[in-house]
């Protein structure tokens, strides 16, 4: 773990241009899809594992805009998963709002710290979770580039927990180790 904070912290002090004087990249409101993988955490008591497939689109818009090298955004994120669980296929569906923290790396590449929540609806009863209306806890590192003059690619990976507050037991909650790749248009 130490030695990714290290390596993390000399790759950002070399490579991130500070004195960047315009970023129009970086402060582009755009729209897009993605794609991801939930890898389970843990096995679950029934033997089994919980790992959504989410396809999903995201509206990415800027808050804080800056000529510099920082801004701070808001992602909204409609989506749908399809988990294989008890030899069915389930739905999960929902709309997650992410907090957006985005450095510019330089020029064409962008790396980002997201965390976000939101109402989804599982039809999946498990004995770590109840069937019904959940929340989506998450929060994700993600490194966007740009493809052309209005196009760009993302890898995503982070994490991503459901529960339901405590409304109805079970409520474990299901975690997951998201990774994913979003495709972008901004406007």
């Amino acid at each position: 773990m130490r030695f990714i904070f290290i390596f993390l912290s000399l790759f950002f002090t070399s490579t991130v241009h500070l004195n960047a004087q315009k970023n129009t990249y970086l402060n582009q409101k755009y729209w897009g899809i993605f794609v991801q993988y939930g890898i389970a955490y843990y096995d679950l008591p029934e033997q089994q594992r919980y790992q959504p497939l989410l396809i999903g689109a995201i509206h990415h818009l800027p808050i804080y805009q800056t000529k510099n090298a920082f801004n701070v955004g808001v992602n909204i994120m409609p989506q749908i998963g399809l988990v294989r669980y008890n030899n069915r296929l389930n739905i999960e569906f929902g709309a997650n709002v992410q907090f957006d923290a985005n450095l510019a790396l330089a020029e064409k590449h962008i790396l980002s710290f997201r965390a976000g929540a939101g109402p989804h609806f599982v039809n999946v009863r498990t004995r770590r979770q109840a069937k019904g209306f959940i929340f989506s806890d998450n929060f994700a590192f993600a490194y966007r580039t740009k493809l052309k003059d209005t196009q760009q690619l993302g890898i995503t990976a982070g994490w991503r927990h459901l529960s339901n507050a405590g409304l109805m037991q079970p409520n474990s909650g299901l975690d997951n180790i998201m990774l994913g790749f979003e495709f972008a248009r901004w406007y």
